[in-house]
């Protein structure tokens, strides 16, 4: 059984090259058998003494070229292999234009020695020229298609093109990967193969080994714009949990072995800007973010705590505007309206008298809540992560950066009044909650030390939104006594707290 599979697996990557063999017999018997000159005898070969040697010509002269091009090739390849790192491909006759070629050289060496063996030299008939033609002309075609063949296979050994044509053959169906519970060491090695994206994953790795960091930042936007794409466009949940997953492991193996390079700050920012390009494909496509749930739910929590346990500062502030990036192109570009989202009815029905609550919900209704809670409560989830970790870690600095993206994210979004005044003053509580609670915990975990060690603590012109009595005014301000009293009331003593 695993036999007949090799055996029709190997059919299926190489019968392509036996196509120029069959071709070039079929059309010498055919022109063999023609009853009449099917070559116009231009060159009077007929009456030519020397067609013997012409003949074992075109046999040494192909022999040698041959040769040599395989020589070369398999020292390029080699060469390729040692410098780039990437060996997936185990000959380069995977390479379809350089196998046919091949063949097609052989089979014209093969048929040029038959011919030789059948032809009368001396007398040849009508049906011995056409063959002498025929011959000749395929060995002028070897020669022709000699420098196009070569400059596809050197062309070809590119890691950028050859993550550009795996990434080609991945599609919804050709992503899944069956894994046999039994399977031996063999049959593990065929089905990685088999994979595309282990590929590409491959390729990624292979120039970062070699300090090409250029090509492999290329190479992981564009499988992250791939990948990205198959999980929007895909409508099954368990689908879209499976291509997730093998996006994350994509990602994973690459941060892993990224961290263990030296000089590596580039390159983990270049992931947190492909995670962004994902969500900036959402809103060209007119989707919601709750399709990339079981993506950003394994993803973001593994990526920020490996970022964290090897102290990456730098690139830990980056992907903090990532999220602030995220989040406001959501908020204005890809939101529905107050009256849409039913998570907002609670909000209303204290601001609007006459507000009645709908009978029912539709599905449109749920998924453009669903996107709502995504953008608005999952995703600022995180900021309370990395507050978290600063606390726990006593980084003031990331508690900082925390505070002053929340705050740049209200006023980004209190600048747009179409974004309508309830989402407005859900993100404003919502922001004021999270800063004013992490603020105490950080000044009686004496994460701070002194009142100015708390920066972008304030909403930025706050007296301004004081008096002109926004909506979200009463609740933030609420907040930020609350905080006053408490600090009061601790242990902690400053004489000049700055936002008193």
């Amino acid at each position: 059984m695993k036999s007949s599979q090799s055996l029709s697996k190997a059919i299926n990557n190489y019968a392509f090259s036996i196509l120029p063999a069959l071709l070039v017999f079929l059309i010498g018997i055919s022109i063999y058998n023609t009853p009449f000159y099917l070559f116009p005898d231009f060159f009077d070969i007929k009456h030519y003494s020397k067609t013997y040697e012409l003949f074992n010509m075109i046999i040494s002269s192909l022999t040698s070229l041959i040769g040599v091009y395989i020589t070369v090739s398999l020292v390029a390849y080699e060469f390729f292999k040692q410098r780039s790192g990437i060996d997936f491909q185990k000959s380069f006759l995977i390479n379809k234009t350089n196998a046919l070629f091949i063949s097609f050289s052989v089979s014209t060496i093969i048929i040029t020695f038959i011919s030789s063996l059948v032809i009368d030299f001396e007398k040849p008939n009508y049906k011995e020229v056409s063959i002498i033609y025929y011959n000749s002309i395929l060995f002028i075609l070897v020669l022709f298609l000699l420098f196009p063949v070569a400059f596809n296979l050197f062309s070809s050994l590119n890691p950028g093109k050859l993550a550009s044509e795996e990434l080609e053959k991945i599609t919804a169906k050709t992503i899944y990967i069956i894994n046999k519970e039994h399977a031996n060491i063999d049959e593990q090695v065929e089905r990685l193969e088999d994979d595309y994206l282990y590929k590409v994953q491959s390729i990624v790795i292979a120039l970062i080994s070699v300090s090409d960091k250029i090509k492999a930042k290329a190479i992981i936007f564009k499988s992250a714009k791939k990948i990205g794409k198959l999980i929007i466009d895909s409508k099954d949940g368990n689908e879209q949990k499976y291509i997730s997953k093998r996006l994350v492991d994509f990602y994973i193996n690459i941060i892993d072995y990224t961290l263990m390079q030296p000089n590596n700050s580039s390159l983990l920012k270049n992931i947190w800007l492909s995670f962004e390009y994902i969500y900036e494909v959402l809103i060209t496509e007119k989707e919601y973010a709750h399709k990339l749930k079981y993506f950003r739910e394994d993803f973001l929590i593994r990526y920020i705590n490996r970022l964290i346990a090897n102290n990456k500062e730098e690139e830990i502030f980056f992907g903090i505007d990532v999220l602030h990036n995220i989040i406001h192109a959501q908020m204005v570009l890809n939101m529905p309206i107050d009256e849409e989202l039913y998570d907002l009815y609670g909000l209303r029905s204290q601001v609007e008298k006459n507000f009645t609550y709908p009978s029912e919900f539709s599905d449109d209704a749920h998924e453009k809540s669903s996107h709502w809670s995504e953008i608005s409560i999952e995703y600022y989830n995180y900021f309370s992560l990395l507050m978290d970790k600063a606390i726990k870690y006593n980084k003031p600095d990331l508690l900082n950066k925390c505070f002053d993206t929340l705050n740049e994210l209200n006023s980004k979004i209190e600048l747009k009044d179409t974004l309508g005044k309830y989402k407005q003053c859900f993100i404003y509580m919502k922001s004021s909650e999270m800063i004013t609670n992490y603020a105490l915990i950080a000044f009686k975990e004496e994460v701070f030390i002194k009142c100015s060690d708390a920066k972008g603590l304030l909403p930025r012109i706050f007296e301004d939104k004081i008096n002109k009595n926004k909506l979200y005014t009463y609740n933030v301000l609420q907040r930020y006594c609350w905080l006053l009293i408490d600090l009061v009331n601790s242990s902690y003593k400053c004489n000049s707290c700055y936002f008193v």
